[in-house]
């Protein structure tokens, strides 16, 4: 398998569909000196394993460059971007959060690739995210919440041999086969957004400035206050709400729902309903 792949590879990436900026007749002699690597297992997939044709062929001629040239490309095939994953199963176990950006209020992330192949790749998404590269950062924005997960695709398009997928190449003095593969190396990311949470505070206290501690107040959806959120409880008349999903509820209504007996032999409940905005917890 490792020979007959990296033989393909070689005839797809290398002469005569690129001479890699070196005369047609080194381009060739490159592109024939690792398809006999390949073919004599002095190569994998990882590089050269036995430097005997390099030695003998390529190193110090000027074949050299397209040769390390063609070697790079073969080797660099199937690397895909540090942070992307060969399945799509994988990348859900590897879900990459978006952090919310007060400033801009999108949810963003820079990745970058440790791998050094993004620039090759084309990226696309299904989940309404606005995604750029630049070199080898990737630049992921939203400015809505993702429910659930989106997925993002990263497609590298293979070079086209301008040939039938195998095709009988001749020269004057030799012929040579050219492979072509017709699937793109393809990886996969899962992106979600960080949740939104807030937190409400309400401060009791009477005529006479005294803290009181166990007044109830509820937290409501709706300004009827009929679609109780949570209820918070004055301890030295200051009650804190738990987290408040911020995208979910962005505005609360907050009302005193009970007191202790106590306390309702000498004061009144108050009817008042107040308005509230949410914000992420700073």
């Amino acid at each position: 398998y490792t020979a007959q792949t990296g033989i393909t590879y070689s005839t797809m990436y290398g002469y005569p569909v690129n001479n890699f900026g070196a005369a047609n007749c080194d381009a060739y002699a490159a592109t024939q000196t690792i398809i006999w690597e390949f073919a004599k297992g002095y190569r994998d997939l990882n590089g050269r394993t036995n430097a005997y044709y390099y030695n003998l062929m390529i190193k110090g001629s000027p074949a050299e460059s397209a040769y390390k040239q063609l070697s790079a490309a073969i080797v660099a095939h199937n690397k895909r971007p540090s942070f992307a994953y060969s399945t799509t199963s994988t990348a859900a176990k590897n879900e990459i959060e978006l952090k919310y950006d007060a400033s801009s209020k999108t949810w963003t992330a820079n990745l970058t690739d440790a791998n050094g192949v993004l620039s090759g790749y084309k990226v696309t998404s299904n989940g309404g995210l606005t995604v750029s590269k630049s070199g080898n950062t990737l630049t992921l924005s939203t400015a809505s919440e993702i429910s659930g997960t989106a997925q993002i695709q990263l497609a590298r398009p293979l070079p086209s041999t301008g040939q039938a997928l195998l095709t009988l190449y001749s020269t004057k003095s030799q012929n040579a086969l050219i492979g072509q593969l017709q699937d793109p190396v393809t990886s996969y990311m899962t992106i979600t957004t960080e949740d939104l949470f807030g937190k409400v505070s309400a401060e009791k206290v009477d005529e006479a400035g005294t803290k009181l501690t166990g007044v109830v107040f509820g937290v409501y959806s709706d300004s009827a206050c009929t679609n109780l959120i949570t209820t918070m409880t004055t301890s030295n008349g200051v009650a804190t709400s738990g987290d408040i999903d911020v995208n979910k509820y962005p505005t609360v209504y907050v009302k005193e729902k009970s007191m202790t007996d106590a306390q309702s032999a000498v004061y009144n409940l108050n009817s008042k309903v107040y308005t509230v905005k949410m914000v992420k917890n700073s």
